[in-house]
């Protein structure tokens, strides 16, 4: 049994720290979330949402059950019963369903500011969600009023994440002042909770950001998840969270907060497109996936190495656009390692990944011009490519003829 007391809400101007007594499991004896915005309410009658959702996975990993001593919503503590954890167990076949109980089971009355709310990494998703969801056609209800930057693990431990924590905050408050949009920001130990069932970031990344965005339950009506992948790629045989986002985010909702995926009618090359032309995306444009530390160290939001950089780059090329991007990626050091990037992309697409694969579709679509050495071409392994990537790389321009070679050598 794992059980969740002593709920503390304290608010202080524009500050508020959120916190339970954690027993039981291997974990801390407390779950916090610090939290700073432009504006706050008045704190009235909190529930213990935030910490139901963001300890749930670690909960049926142990095979524990919860018992929670505040005010749960019945909407959510019911569809947690039920299909949540049908849809995570069929998701990761290890957890464990297990029984929740809660001392109160009621609709907490609150003064929300119905504030529509994203996250805010100056990625791709990002870029897109503000364009769509800006627009003017967008009724009032889904209309962006709000951006987040949460902390709970995607910026590394929470002993050594407090820099690139506040070097991320800056620039969310920074945006959203120069936009007009409010803004949230909060740090957690919650990533504390899944090291210790051996659950990293990426496999559990909703429902953590889903249990901060609870904090702010009296400001959002709605949260608009910025989703990676478009719904045809929806499965369970991948251990990355992205794959049932679509489905698993509107059943995380409450009586007064719904979370919905954002842009999971678009592939990842649409997305791209998009953020292509924006002005913000030319300066600001953020998809790195290296280390924190590597991250801090530089100047550019972007290292120009790492696979997502190496995909970015060449989509922008194809698109023809790369050079409007300059001011975040080392267009040198990508014209002289071409070969590189595209393998990168090219093997990603031989592992199954759907946005390499519409990438190399886009490549046919466009003819794109592009020299690849010879050795390059004999890394990619055709036999083992799937069938889809097989005719869409024998017709790209410039690639037919070396890949003729290559399927004739295997």
């Amino acid at each position: 049994m794992i059980k969740l007391s002593n709920f503390r809400f304290l608010q202080d101007g524009n500050s508020r720290k959120f916190s339970c007594s954690v027993e039981g499991g291997p974990f801390p004896d407390q779950l916090f979330f610090e939290c700073d915005a432009n504006a706050l309410p008045k704190l009235s009658a909190p529930s213990g949402n935030f910490a139901l959702v963001g300890l749930l996975y670690p909960a049926m990993a142990l095979g524990e059950d919860l018992e929670i001593d505040a005010p749960i919503s019945p909407l959510l503590l019911y569809t947690i019963k039920h299909d949540i954890q049908s849809l995570l167990i069929d998701y990761q076949p290890r957890l464990k369903r297990i029984k929740i109980s809660a001392t109160s089971v009621t609709v907490v009355p609150l003064e929300t500011l119905s504030c529509v709310a994203t996250g805010f990494s100056a990625g791709v998703d990002t870029f897109t969600t503000l364009s769509l969801f800006t627009a003017n056609h967008v009724p009032e209800s889904l209309r962006l009023t709000s951006l987040t930057t949460f902390d709970v693990g995607a910026m590394g431990r929470f002993d050594v994440s407090s820099e690139i924590f506040e070097k991320y905050s800056r620039r969310v408050r920074d945006y959203a002042k120069e936009n007009d949009f409010m803004y949230q920001t909060a740090r957690s130990n919650l990533d504390h909770f899944y090291r210790a069932v051996n659950a990293n970031f990426q496999t559990t990344h909703v429902v953590r950001n889903a249990a901060a965005a609870l904090v702010f339950e009296d400001i959002y009506s709605r949260y608009l998840y910025s989703s990676t992948y478009p719904y045809r790629s929806i499965n369970f045989k991948n251990d990355d969270m992205s794959y049932i986002e679509p489905m698993l985010l509107p059943l995380l909702s409450t009586e007064t907060l719904q979370f919905a995926s954002a842009g999971a009618g678009l592939a990842r090359v649409q997305k791209t497109e998009i953020v292509s032309t924006s002005q913000s995306a030319m300066t600001m444009l953020d998809v790195c996936v290296s280390p924190a530390a590597v991250r801090m160290k530089s100047n550019s939001p972007n290292c120009s190495k790492c696979w997502k950089c190496s995909r970015m780059m060449v989509n922008l090329d194809v698109l023809g656009r790369l050079d409007d991007f300059a001011d975040v990626f080392d267009l040198e050091y990508y014209h002289s390692n071409k070969n590189h990037a595209l393998l990168t992309v090219f093997k990603s697409a031989q592992k199954g990944k759907p946005a390499d694969q519409d990438l190399i579709a886009l490549m046919r679509e466009r003819n794109f011009n592009f020299k690849i050495s010879k050795n390059a071409m004999l890394r990619l392994r055709p036999r083992q490519l799937s069938t889809r990537v097989k005719n869409i790389l024998s017709k790209v321009p410039n690639l037919k003829a070396f890949y003729r070679k290559i399927r004739g050598r295997t």
